[in-house]
């Protein structure tokens, strides 16, 4: 898969990380924060990754 870059801004509402918060990027500025599987799918599925494991 090559390098994609994909707007963020149509995401923010999906993610759990970012909903609702006008200070999301915050979070950022300290490095690696795990986000979990739903927010892992919803940014490869942006990013037109085909998952290996199906969604439960």
């Amino acid at each position: 898969m090559g390098n994609r870059n994909e707007r963020v801004k149509p995401l923010l509402d999906r993610l759990h990380f970012t909903a609702g918060r006008s200070n999301w990027g915050y979070q950022l500025r300290f490095g690696l924060f795990e986000i979990g599987d739903h927010d892992f799918r919803v940014i490869a599925e942006a990013m037109g990754a085909k998952m290996a494991i199906p969604a439960n």
